[in-house]
């Protein structure tokens, strides 16, 4: 009896491992957002569940915590507005799907920010004297 209640256990576990598994690997919710600054391109991978706060928790991982997320604004390309609400579900914008553009400026000091400034990266340097993009 032991034996049977352990097994049907472990099967609902099992079952529910294999549920989340597949719900990680269903593309249906996921999708890639691309937030860009000056020569950098971060592409982060969310849900419509996930907040703006944790974009920028992502930027910041991706700047090895050199920038703090409360030192970050993510704008919309857009309409060039900034998304100030941390806890705001990435759902309640409906232009943010698969492949949407978003911008991310820095702090420079109390209350002051830097200007939105994309490089275009599309365009590489030709030729055998390729320069470092500072």
């Amino acid at each position: 009896m032991m034996n049977t209640s352990n097994t049907l256990i472990f099967a609902t576990q099992e079952r529910d491992i294999v549920s989340f598994v597949l719900s990680i690997m269903s593309s249906e919710n996921t999708m890639y957002l691309c937030i860009r600054r000056l020569n950098q391109v971060y592409f982060v991978k969310c849900t419509p569940n996930d907040t703006v706060g944790y974009l920028k928790q992502q930027v910041s991982l991706a700047t090895k915590k050199e920038i703090l997320p409360e030192h970050m604004r993510i704008i919309n390309a857009k309409d060039r507005q900034p998304l100030d609400d941390d806890d705001e579900k990435l759902s309640k914008y409906e232009e943010l799907k698969n492949d949407a553009e978003l911008y991310v400026v820095f702090q420079i000091s109390d209350g002051e920010w830097e200007a939105v400034h994309v490089h275009d990266t599309e365009a590489a340097p030709t030729g055998g004297d390729a320069a470092a993009v500072p």
